[in-house]
C-alpha cells in the first residue's frame, strides 16, 4: 500500500489504498498508526462517499486505545453524516454500548473495495 501511496498519489487507486493501509494497522493492533491514516484518508478524500469508513475506523481506533469519549464525536459524526451507511449502523450499536467496535475492519465491512476502479 505505502508503495502505491508515494508512486502513484494521482492514481483513481489511491483512496482504496490508503484505506487498505489503514484498515491492516488497525488489523494489526497498530491503532495509534491506524488512527493516522485514517485521518489523512478524512483530510485528503473528504468529500468521496466512501469516507464513511475512514470515519467509522478513526472512531474504531480511538477507541481501541481507550479513548472513549473521543470515539464517540467520530461515531457521532457518522451517524449524522452518513446516516445510512453500514458504518452509521454500527456506529449506533457502538454509541448505545450494544457492541464494541470489530477488531477486524476488512472483516466487520467485507465491501470495502467495492467503489475501488476497475483496471
Amino acid at each position: 500500500f505505502d508503495d502505491l501511496i508515494r508512486d502513484y498519489s494521482k492514481s483513481p487507486w489511491v483512496f482504496h489504498s490508503y484505506l487498505g493501509r489503514s484498515m491492516s494497522l488497525y488489523a494489526a493492533g497498530d491503532f495509534k498508526q491506524a488512527a493516522l491514516v485514517f485521518n489523512q484518508i478524512i483530510d485528503r478524500f473528504p468529500k468521496k462517499k466512501e469516507v464513511a469508513l475512514a470515519w467509522f475506523g478513526q472512531g474504531a481506533a480511538f477507541y481501541k486505545m481507550g479513548q472513549r469519549q473521543d470515539a464517540k464525536l467520530f461515531f457521532s459524526e457518522i451517524v449524522n453524516r452518513f446516516p445510512k451507511t453500514d458504518e452509521a449502523a454500527l456506529s449506533k450499536k457502538i454509541i448505545e454500548k450494544k457492541r464494541q467496535p470489530p477488531g477486524d475492519l476488512f472483516v466487520a465491512f467485507p465491501g470495502w473495495a467495492k467503489y475501488a476502479p476497475q483496471p
